[in-house]
């Protein structure tokens, strides 16, 4: 799937995940949101790219009651599948119109506008999501990038940790703050999220060796975080 800020694929495929948790899928929020056809384990943020499996499977469609609002949900779904990301918008923008409470739809349209480089309207739709349930981890992940690619440091810190205070399992959430932290020379605090994120990546790849196959990205956040707590001692090379 190709978007206009390709470095965004990995975090839509994570909300896309984290939407089958949200409409009550027999999965389970993970790495596996959902396992990934097993190729993730448990608790963490998913990075592997089934966005086009899972909504053919269809287990995506339905995210509400409101027939029209799901019907142009399960539009731009399709929309999305065929890499027309504007198109999408402008139906997840109609679901949201349509029923005001979808909070499915709240968040997949502003993972999209993510993905579209919209960090404006993306960010007010993450607060709308959160004025509805803020207690969704994926929702201050995503507002906690959006605030990092627009330079507001302290707030984006403060979405992290409020994504690993609802879900203390999201890796990458972990990582992030750290990133961070160091910046601001908070070095306890960034070290303490680095071995946070470093103990669920070694309790993954202990369930699942490939758990970095075709995820070079991700392996690169682990072995930076792997080497900075070598370098300060905190584990062993």
């Amino acid at each position: 799937m190709i978007f206009i800020k390709p470095i965004i694929l990995e975090y839509l495929t994570v909300f896309v995940m984290f939407l089958l948790f949200v409409t009550g899928c027999n999965t389970r929020y993970d790495l596996a949101t959902m396992r990934c056809d097993q190729k993730k384990s448990q608790h963490e943020v998913s990075q592997c790219k089934e966005m086009k499996m899972l909504s053919r499977k269809g287990l995506i469609r339905n995210a509400t009651e409101n027939a029209k609002a799901n019907f142009s949900f399960s539009k731009g779904i399709e929309k999305l599948e065929r890499d027309q990301i504007f198109d999408a918008i402008n139906d997840f923008k109609m679901a949201v119109d349509e029923e005001e409470k979808f909070i499915q739809g709240y968040l997949i349209l502003g993972n999209t506008l993510y993905s579209a480089g919209n960090m404006t309207d993306a960010l007010e739709v993450y607060d709308k999501v959160l004025v509805l349930n803020d207690r969704l981890a994926s929702a201050h992940y995503f507002r906690g990038m959006i605030l990092k690619d627009l330079h507001r440091y302290k707030e984006s810190i403060d979405a992290f940790q409020n994504a690993v205070k609802y879900q203390p399992h999201m890796a990458l959430a972990h990582y992030q703050l750290s990133q961070l932290l160091q910046d601001y020379l908070k070095d306890e605090e960034s070290l303490d999220a680095s071995e946070k994120a470093y103990e669920i990546w070694e309790n993954n790849l202990e369930f699942n060796p490939m758990y970095f196959h075709d995820e070079p990205d991700l392996k690169k956040a682990y072995l930076q975080t792997k080497h900075y707590l070598v370098a300060m001692g905190r584990v062993k090379n």
